[in-house]
């Protein structure tokens, strides 16, 4: 998972500034209604996938905005790598409230055109996102207390 955010942490920012980045405006749409929906339903643990496959599609669509086929492919890759991680959802209701707001935030800025800004912001939603993991699987790895005699 670490060697998957570093990556991600480097081709992600940059797909959004790359010269042939085109944001398709019809997916925009769909996806703020969709994160919309998302916002307001009440978190329960069946909503991982569902969660799960919302985030996927986010970071892939905006990907192929990049009009870089191979950061649109590598991009998918680590989704089908993350889709046995992340569909059981261990993070709570903040992160995904967080990651939410962190998206809406991400497309907010490429509709106003401001692409440096929103690459901003991807370095840091996916700062978080491993700063989450991160917290979770350092909590699973502490080793038991000693057992008294």
């Amino acid at each position: 998972q670490a060697e998957s955010y570093a990556f991600r942490q480097i081709i992600e920012p940059i797909a959004l500034l790359l010269p042939g980045f085109e944001l398709d405006r019809e997916w925009a749409k769909a996806c703020r209604a969709r994160h919309m929906v998302f916002r307001r339903k009440p978190w329960r643990g069946t909503l991982a996938v569902e969660f799960y496959e919302m985030n996927a599609e986010f970071h892939a669509q905006l990907a192929r905005c990049s009009g870089n086929r191979y950061l649109f492919d590598a991009i998918e890759r680590q989704n089908q790598v993350r889709t046995f991680l992340n569909y059981e959802w261990p993070y709570g209701v903040d992160r995904v409230r967080a990651s939410v707001e962190e998206h809406l935030a991400i497309l907010d800025a490429l509709e106003r055109g401001e692409n440096q800004h929103a690459a901003a912001l991807m370095r840091s939603h996916l700062d978080n996102s491993k700063a989450t993991q991160d917290r979770e699987t350092q909590g699973r790895a502490r080793p038991a207390a000693p057992a008294h005699r």
